[in-house]
């Protein structure tokens, strides 16, 4: 309502402006585009002004002078129109942007509180409508949406974030994590064999590379997620291999902080290793 009230005093301002002009055209120019007769000096040369009317663009001019005129202030209003439009929408989506934020907040704060979940549901609704209004925030919540949704035990709804996920980074060369983020939702969703399978054909992968390179993070996380897996399906013996290959792996420096991850209180990781192996 704003714009189209702008519109009009815009207008009404702009016909003031132009009458002057149309009427000094109309005064000063015959029909075929030369000076009147009653002007007491030619605005140009004789021979300047004979080659113009001459011309068809001068007399297509000289006919047409309201219509290029309006033409041009109408061009000129639509161009102001459209910055007035656009500068709209970069507020609204600034303010959005926040409330995106704020309502994600929201979200994860109810999913730290088990009690308070249920209320976590709407803050997710609301997220869902402006991601939908602004797709450029995928990649910045859907990763996190599936993480928490996951922690939650909401495995169906997490997959269409994760795979969301998936599809926006296939050509980044992240298979390996890809393949390792695919696992987490099979163990989700308690298919404990098939994510055992999924997760050693993904460390003979990394093994490989690890031949090539420094151990990597990833290969180290999907060591400890094998050995819990052998320990959940009763795999005793590939339980203490992968453990014990782990062990020997973290003293190197460039992964030995990654024990701190695993640390609570006066427990760490070695500890329950050690006694996983006894």
């Amino acid at each position: 309502m704003r714009n189209i009230s702008f519109l009009l005093i815009f207008l009404s301002k702009l016909v003031t402006f132009i009458n002057p002009i149309s009427s000094f055209l109309q005064r000063y120019l015959n029909p075929n585009g030369i000076m009147s007769k009653q002007s007491k000096q030619p605005a140009v040369p004789s021979f300047i002004e004979s080659h113009w009317s001459d011309h068809p663009l001068g007399e297509w001019i000289s006919n047409n002078r309201q219509f290029i005129l309006w033409f041009i202030a109408g061009l000129f209003v639509l161009l102001i129109v459209a910055a007035r439009l656009l500068m709209g929408r970069n507020s609204n989506a600034e303010s959005d942007y926040i409330k995106a934020q704020t309502v994600f907040n929201q979200f994860q704060e109810a999913a730290i509180n088990p009690d308070r979940f249920a209320n976590g549901s709407d803050s997710l609704n609301d997220l869902e409508t402006i991601i939908k209004q602004y797709p450029e925030l995928h990649a910045k919540y859907d990763a996190a949406l599936a993480q928490t949704l996951i922690i939650e035990d909401q495995i169906t709804k997490a997959e269409i974030f994760a795979k969301a996920t998936f599809r926006r980074t296939k050509n980044d060369h992240i298979k390996n994590y890809h393949a390792f983020a695919n696992t987490s939702l099979l163990i989700s969703a308690g298919d404990y064999p098939k994510a055992l399978l999924k997760s050693q054909q993904l460390q003979e992968v990394l093994r490989t590379d690890l031949q090539r390179n420094d151990v990597s993070v990833l290969y180290l996380y999907n060591l400890l997620r094998l050995a819990t897996l052998h320990q959940e399906l009763g795999n005793l013996q590939e339980e203490a291999n992968n453990w014990e290959e782990f062990q020997q792996i973290t003293p190197q420096p460039n992964v030995s902080a990654l024990l701190n991850l695993f640390t609570q209180g006066n427990a760490n990781l070695n500890q329950y290793i050690q006694k996983r192996k006894t």
